[in-house]
């Protein structure tokens, strides 16, 4: 009865412990070294034509505005970017965009 006892204790002990550590990973994600020096600074942000639903034949300029009438582009001030995302403002609008879907970012020239 001893031997079952120790186990049991040791088993709680030891899922008490995972339950403290977790297993989400709660540090945010690393900043972005090539943006992270322009945050504050105007952009214009192209979107991939595959993301935004308009992969096909039709081709386009990457640095054009709209496609077949739809936007493929969003402009603002850049206002925080990490690994994963990037956010600018506009008008009082924040909008958060994944780097997965950016095809190109275009700032001044500094």
């Amino acid at each position: 009865m001893t031997g079952m006892w120790r186990r049991t204790v040791y088993g709680l002990g030891l899922a008490g412990a995972l339950a403290v550590a977790g297993c989400g990973d709660d540090d945010p994600p690393p900043a972005d070294p090539m943006l992270g020096g322009r945050v504050g600074d105007n952009c214009t942000i192209y979107l991939r034509r595959d993301a935004l639903g308009m992969a096909g034949p039709s081709p386009s300029s990457p640095l054009t505005g709209n496609h077949n009438g739809a936007d493929t582009a969003v402009s603002g001030k850049l206002v925080r970017v990490n690994a994963e995302w990037v956010v600018i403002v506009d008008g009082g609008r924040e909008r958060t965009i994944p780097k997965s879907v950016i095809l190109v970012i275009e700032l001044s020239a500094k």
